[in-house]
């Protein structure tokens, strides 16, 4: 009789365990189906890990953020990082991994370089690709899956071609520039807005990306005596470069420059040498006491214990919102995600209010800054 007891307490407990199982199993694959998978590709090493620093914060802020205030719940959104750098290469072997491996819906990239590597193969597979710091004008050329909440060249170049013509009252501008898809694009816009307005290109080179060592420009721009403005389209901290080895050299031009130089490596490469540059943002003064910055400084210091906050961190704040807007409705998946964001013209993020065209691409009402004293500044004049 024990023996049929305990027989029969075995074959109980066993099927506790299969039905405890069973039901775990079945929780799961409700969890995974419900959950949304979201990757970001950013330069975390290299040169420019600084800025993925300030991306990465941003997503995480917007999805903590989202979780506070019971916009989505706890675990819905699963996020991916992986390391681009600022490699085309790297990042297609990224973004890859996420579709993949990971199977994203949706992931949101960085630099000009990578974007346009990876757009074809996002467009293929049919997931939603997110651009928060990227400008060159070929992003958004067609109504696809890639997505902008920051202006391209298009907008920012014109601008800052507008402001040296009417604002300084310059006539002869020069054009060095980085020699990659965001550069390229910057000096055509650039090129094309100053002579329509009247101006003259009287001098144009590219260098190439990281470059370190510009003796070499700097001697040449020197020797062009009627140059009144140079515009640097290049990433911030080689603009730093330039500048301090041009006030070694002896040589002074004004120095216009566009969205990267607003970090404060460029300050801290730079030193004095970078006072009197002007430089085109995106409407967003980290300085302003608007109750949106206050709080969005209030969150980034209770999350990573600092005061810094930057055009970066809130442009990938955005652009995880924009996601996280999508998944609210109930689109989990990248086609659902697309749809929604196609029948949106706008969004209101910490940047602004983001008005997009057909194609996906941003409309974002621009300022400009300079530099005084080793600060960044609001130009009012």
């Amino acid at each position: 009789m024990k023996k049929l007891n305990l027989k029969a307490s075995v074959l109980i407990a066993i099927s506790i365990i299969i039905v405890f199982l069973t039901a775990f199993s079945i929780g799961c694959a409700k969890k995974d189906e419900n959950e949304v998978k979201i990757g970001a590709i950013l330069p975390l090493t290299g040169d420019y890990a600084m800025y993925g620093k300030y991306d990465l914060e941003g997503i995480e802020l917007a999805i903590e953020t989202a979780i506070n205030e019971g916009i989505i719940s706890k675990g819905k959104i699963k996020l991916f990082v992986e390391d681009g750098q600022t490699d085309p290469a790297k990042g297609t072997a990224a973004f890859l991994k996420l579709v993949n491996a990971n199977k994203v819906s949706a992931v949101i990239a960085v630099t000009s370089g990578v974007i346009l590597a990876i757009k074809p193969i996002a467009n293929q597979k049919n997931v939603v690709l997110i651009n928060a710091s990227a400008v060159s004008t070929e992003i958004e050329d067609a109504d696809d899956y890639c997505f902008s909440v920051i202006p391209s060249a298009e907008v920012e170049g014109s601008y800052l071609a507008e402001f040296a013509f009417k604002k300084l009252n310059k006539r002869n501008a020069g054009i060095l520039y980085r020699n990659d898809k965001s550069g390229i694009s910057f000096k055509n816009i650039f090129a094309r807005s100053f002579a329509k307005l009247g101006g003259k290109i009287v001098y144009d080179e590219p260098h190439l990306p990281d470059e370190r060592d510009f003796r070499t420009y700097i001697a040449k721009i020197s020797a062009v005596k009627e140059m009144d403005v140079l515009f640097m389209a290049s990433f911030g901290p080689e603009v730093a470069l330039y500048l301090r080895q041009a006030k070694e050299l002896g040589v002074s031009k004004q120095v216009l420059s566009y969205t990267p130089f607003y970090s404060p490596k460029v300050l801290e490469i730079g030193g004095t040498a970078v006072n009197g540059v002007f430089f085109t943002v995106p409407n967003f003064d980290p300085n302003s006491n608007e109750p949106i910055i206050e709080e969005l400084k209030r969150k980034v210091f209770e999350k990573y214990q600092k005061n810094e906050v930057n055009y970066y961190i809130a442009s990938h704040y955005d652009a995880m919102s924009l996601l996280i807007d999508a998944i609210k409705h109930g689109n989990n998946s990248s086609d659902a995600i697309r749809q929604h964001i196609r029948k949106i013209p706008s969004f209101t993020g910490i940047t602004g209010n983001i008005e997009f065209d057909n194609n996906g691409a941003a409309y974002v009402p621009m300022k400009i800054f300079t530099v005084q004293e080793q600060k960044f500044v609001e130009f009012n004049k």
